[in-house]
């Protein structure tokens, strides 16, 4: 499977929980990394999807600052964390108990591990909303984000 199908297949899922919206690939949304699926929930709780296609890009991600800066602001994270990849890529006990981990093939998503509020704290559901607003009318119309097209 490759990444587009894996957001694919994590936003249905999303949807029919009823969260909305759900978008793939954003940026700067509540910090300055990319969500590769995220979700928000009727409640207002922000999730995260970090899709894995290959062992070297999950051990890689490890080294990211972009954890580090997670546990030092836990606030400015969404509430749930969790993984998505092929089935048997990442193993649960590479992961921490408080991490997600859905596995993704062609009979669809199997939930492995639910993941863990990481914090209570609601993001500004305006600001997402935006900005969800803003991505969807620059993909739809300029083939991609507009600092892309500008350039």
């Amino acid at each position: 499977m490759n990444t587009k199908e894996i957001q694919i297949a994590i936003g249905k899922m999303q949807v029919l929980k009823f969260h909305s919206p759900v978008c793939e690939n954003v940026t700067y949304l509540i910090n300055d990394f990319e969500l590769d699926v995220m979700s928000l929930s009727k409640s207002g709780m922000l999730y995260e999807f970090e899709i894995k296609i290959s062992r070297s890009d999950f051990l890689a991600d490890k080294k990211k600052r972009k954890h580090n800066y997670y546990i030092k602001y836990p606030e400015r994270q969404p509430n749930y964390f969790s993984y998505a990849c092929p089935t048997d890529l990442i193993k649960l006990n590479e992961i921490g108990s408080s991490v997600g981990l859905y596995y993704v093939d062609e009979n669809g998503v199997t939930e492995i591990q639910s993941p863990k509020i990481i914090h209570k704290t609601l993001h500004d559901k305006n600001k997402i909303l935006e900005k969800i607003c803003r991505i969807t009318s620059e993909r739809q119309f300029l083939n991609g984000c507009r600092m892309t097209y500008n350039n």
